[in-house]
């Protein structure tokens, strides 16, 4: 028998910002330990799977150091970069990689003030200092670092993995205070195009298929000249054009940068409520590859929040694509599509909008995926320290639970800041994974008197089935300072936690499906510490396991390739359609397994934190050895039944036609 004990969320030191002082609050202290009791007593009636992974960046070719372009003024678009995309930019059938940098600014030009693609820069860095070591500005350097485009070079499926530095010839070197980044087709020719969210003027670069790209933003009408964060291509009237989300975070000039300070007087980054929140965007495509602005048509301009995340899905299972928000201490949205092209946000009433206690948190990434195989949706959001991550569980109508300690999220994160995240089969055995990027936002106190002081080390959780005593807390305590964004202080009347109470039973029919961390047993890759930012998946070596790149502010990209041995078997899908939305965006696909509950994909776009994974289709199924069955839902809700698919192979699955076989 297994028990899993879910306490009671803590409550943090400022409620939704980057806040936290040098030793957290009595209380907090008592819940924390609780919740790491909790943890250790978690056990499981599945033995896990043993997903293990190895940083190959350095040795693959694949050199890139994120420049903050921090210099001791502590602006807050510094600590907040950057995004990485995975995708297959020349169709050559394996994954490339963009990487978004910032830039360093001047007084003269501070970062925000513009940017323009530049060509043969080597991404070197000069000498700069660490976040949080305050001090003068140094001269900027003569040439900037760019965004750098990375073209996979790999033999065959399965060989060797070498990665070429494209960025001139792709005509895609950024300089920019680069924040993240979107893929699509947004002109249905067949190629993948790319958009660049910046702290300034955002960029796309349409995509020439003949290895270059050229930026089409005034001629496609798809600038924001505010402060961008993710964004996420969709269809969201199902005309077959991608339209675009653009999230935008707060109302920061260099100009207005306000002082903050830690407890102990050092100087560190204000948090968001500092700063007035800005509208998002959306843009509808025209059906030409240019776009129109239909923000407030479609009335997301009804409600401002300081966006991060945003990931696309359909949580009410109409057929229509919604729009999922994680703000950053304001409420998160989730816009319902409507049908009409309008949407009206939901998060309230969905139980999306605010923790147990009625209060917004620290949201950044969105990881959206079926965890529990009841053929729904569910969210992972993650929090700023403090706060824990929380899993919102769909009940398949629209209606979210809170569960991040009933499924062991809460106890594992409770001391973590996370940022990109998303859900994949990592050792093939049917049951998803969740991978985390985590990195401070402000000074950790036992790191201050390093180098750098924001390090985290990212996490990796399982899940399966398991059979369990839950228990629940009713919420946090209502906040009591801090609301202005300035840095909150411990307080005598501070309530406790709130006691262990019973929970009501999960809506999901598979109600014992658990999350447990196994980031100590997954590997050298996992043992690093940095500051985590953006995370994008794909198997970019062909080899039927899925890879994570990850960002760090700062800081080295990371290549964290799976070398998970004893993985099961596996599909990977290209969905296509001939015309127009020719990637299939929002199409799902159901696998029945003999004997398990059904495996459910959606072509996604968005989702983790600035960053974009690659849109075909990964499947584990574990011992099955097929052939395998699948129904596509495609994005307009037609089916279509595709039988004999042999496994371990990626297959395209073509409307109205056979399925193509590649790869062994």
């Amino acid at each position: 028998m297994a028990y899993s004990l879910q306490p009671a969320a803590c409550p943090h030191d400022v409620p939704g910002t980057h806040r936290v002082g040098p030793a957290l609050r009595a209380g907090h202290h008592v819940c924390i330990a609780m919740l790491l009791m909790v943890s250790g007593l978690m056990l499981h009636a599945q033995q896990p799977g043993r997903p293990r992974f190895e940083d190959i960046a350095d040795k693959t070719g694949l050199r890139f150091v994120h420049d903050n372009g921090a210099r001791g003024d502590y602006w807050l678009p510094e600590i907040m970069g950057a995004g990485v995309a995975v995708f297959d930019y020349d169709n050559d059938g394996d994954l490339d990689v963009f990487l978004v940098q910032g830039a360093p600014g001047t007084d003269a030009n501070p970062p925000g003030t513009g940017h323009r693609a530049a060509a043969g820069r080597d991404g070197s860095l000069p000498a700069r200092r660490s976040l949080g070591e305050g001090g003068s500005r140094p001269s900027p350097p003569p040439e900037p670092p760019t965004s750098r485009l990375f073209r996979n070079d790999l033999d065959k499926p399965g060989g060797t993995l070498r990665f070429t530095d494209v960025t001139t010839q792709a005509g895609v070197g950024l300089v920019a205070q680069g924040m993240g980044t979107a893929v699509g087709d947004v002109d249905n020719d067949g190629d993948l195009d790319l958009y660049v969210t910046t702290f300034g003027d955002n960029v796309l670069f349409r995509n020439e298929a003949d290895g270059r790209f050229v930026d089409v933003t005034a001629a496609a009408n798809a600038n924001d000249p505010r402060w961008s964060s993710s964004a996420a291509f969709f269809d969201y009237d199902r005309d077959g054009f991608l339209d675009l989300y653009v999230a935008n975070y707060v109302d920061f000039t260099p100009a207005g940068n306000k002082p903050c300070a830690e407890p102990a007087g050092q100087r560190d980054y204000c948090a968001p409520l500092a700063y007035r929140p800005v509208p998002d965007r959306l843009l509808r495509n025209r059906g030409d590859g240019t776009f129109e602005d239909a923000s407030e048509k479609a009335g997301i301009t009804r409600a401002d929040g300081n966006g991060l995340g945003v990931a696309i899905g359909d949580y009410d299972a109409d057929g229509w694509p919604d729009i999922y928000v994680a703000n950053d201490a304001t409420p998160n949205q989730l816009w319902m599509n409507q049908h009409d092209g309008t949407f009206e946000d939901m998060g309230l009433l969905a139980g999306t909008a605010y923790n147990a206690a009625g209060r917004p948190e620290g949201s950044m990434g969105i990881a959206s995926g079926d965890y529990d195989r009841d053929g729904d949706e569910d969210l992972v959001v993650t929090n700023i320290v403090g706060e824990t991550f929380v899993l919102y569980e769909n009940d398949g109508k629209g209606g979210f639970e809170d569960r991040r300690a009933a499924v062991g999220l809460a106890a594992p994160t409770a001391m973590m800041t996370g940022f990109g995240a998303d859900w994949f089969d990592a050792d093939n055995d049917g049951w998803l994974e969740l991978f985390v990027a985590n990195g401070a936002v402000n000074l950790i106190p036992s790191l201050r008197a390093t180098p750098n002081p924001f390090r985290q080390r990212n996490q990796l959780f399982t899940t399966g089935p398991g059979i369990g005593l839950r228990v629940t807390g009713a919420g946090n305590p209502p906040p009591i300072d801090g609301r202005d964004g300035s840095l909150s202080r411990p307080s005598q009347n501070h309530p406790p936690p709130v006691p262990l109470t019973a929970s009501r039973p999960s809506t999901s029919p598979n109600a014992t499906v658990r999350l447990r961390d196994v980031t100590a047993e997954a590997g050298p890759g996992l043992e690093l510490l940095g500051v985590g930012r953006g995370a994008a998946l794909g198997d970019l070596d062909l080899d039927g396991r899925v890879d994570v790149v990850v960002t760090n502010n700062g800081g080295p990209v990371r290549l964290l390739h799976n070398v998970t041995s004893g993985a099961g078997h596996w599909l990977r899908l290209r969905l296509t359609q001939p015309k127009t939305n020719r990637r299939a965006v929002g199409a799902s696909v159901r696998i029945d397994v003999p004997g398990q509950p059904p495996i459910v994909r959606r072509v996604h776009s968005g989702g983790s934190y600035l960053s974009s994974s690659d849109d075909r289709l990964y499947v584990g199924l574990g011992a099955s050895a097929g052939p395998i069955t699948a129904t596509v839902t495609w994005p307009d809700g037609v089916q279509q039944r595709v039988s004999g698919l042999v496994v371990d192979r990626e297959h395209e699955i073509s409307r109205r036609s056979r399925p193509s076989v590649f790869g062994p």
